[in-house]
């Protein structure tokens, strides 16, 4: 080995180790107040409660679950959605710029659970389904434009994957 590349070597070594080393050294990410970090929180609650609602409505409509549970279960996400909009609402009271920024963006003036109603109703009316159809064989979601179900494998047909 000549001395050119054990260089190299070393140079590229000291890149490497000096690349890896930068995020611990410039503390990014450690001023995160707290306020920013309860939104966070707050918008991943968020999240999941909306799609769990919507897993809850899939499992309604595919005849899974029993209508007195779905109506307890629904009812209990949608005060649970409720009360993570109001808590939302008040940190962008507080002021804080990114929970404005969300609570702008919404409709104003609008109860949530008419909301989460009316778009409910849309679904049913329309009968569309967010991911596109259901696989016939598994009843997973598909995207339209898939020609088989990536849980189970099966073929999917245009009139096969409508629910």
């Amino acid at each position: 080995m000549t001395l050119g590349s054990a260089l190299l070597i070393i140079a590229l070594f000291l890149f490497v180790v000096a690349f890896v080393v930068r995020p611990f050294t410039t503390g990014a990410g450690l001023h995160v107040t707290d306020a920013e970090r309860r939104l966070s929180e707050l918008l991943a609650a968020r999240d999941h409660t909306l799609s769990s609602l919507a897993d809850l409505e899939m499992d309604h409509v595919l005849e899974k679950i029993p209508a007195e549970d779905y109506a307890t279960e629904r009812a209990g996400l949608l005060q649970e959605g409720a009360e993570i909009l109001r808590q939302i609402d008040t940190l962008a009271d507080q002021g804080l710029a990114e929970a404005a920024a969300v609570v702008r963006a919404q409709p104003k003036g609008q109860d949530v659970e008419a909301e989460l109603e009316a778009a409910v109703a849309h679904l049913r009316s329309t009968g569309e389904t967010p991911a596109g159809g259901f696989c016939p064989q598994c009843g997973e979601p598909v995207v339209a434009d898939d020609r088989f179900c990536s849980h189970c494998g099966s073929a999917l047909t245009a009139e096969g994957t409508q629910a």
